[in-house]
């Protein structure tokens, strides 16, 4: 997490590439995903580019 921008963070930006996301080229990545912040569980959604990890 501490390695992402806050756009990536918020599903703005792919999570592998940094390019900037739509509706039409976002994939939502599958599973439960949190982290700690301010000894507070947080969820967070986060999603790539179409290109997926594979490519990246």
């Amino acid at each position: 997490m501490r390695t992402l921008t806050q756009r990536q963070q918020r599903g703005v930006d792919c999570v592998w590439c940094g390019i900037v996301l739509t509706a039409e080229t976002a994939v939502d990545i599958p599973g439960e995903h949190s982290y700690w912040r301010l000894d507070q569980r947080t969820r967070w959604y986060p999603r790539s580019c179409r290109r997926g990890p594979a490519a990246h």
